[in-house]
């Protein structure tokens, strides 16, 4: 069954397609929860005035990295996207 997502624009189009992605139940919960961790990463990066890293949490997200884009292929594969 493949599920089509138009890719969303705009300045949250990294939220908007996680949450269309959950909607139309291409990827979990859980996962999009995993998801959302980096997309705050990702959102105190790229937006911060004052650069400051925390590295215990920079140390957990990378270290869950691996795990979590396997996830994500396995609950896509079934989607074939």
């Amino acid at each position: 069954m493949q599920k089509k997502i138009k890719t969303p624009s705009g300045s949250h189009w990294h939220q908007n397609l996680l949450k269309k992605a959950l909607e139309k139940d291409i990827i979990s919960k859980q996962l999009a929860g995993e998801f959302k961790r980096f997309l705050a990463f990702r959102h105190f990066f790229s937006h911060a005035y004052a650069l400051e890293l925390y590295p215990d949490r920079m140390v957990q997200l990378i270290t869950d990295l691996h795990d979590i884009f396997s996830r994500f292929k396995i609950e896509i594969k079934k989607h074939r996207l």
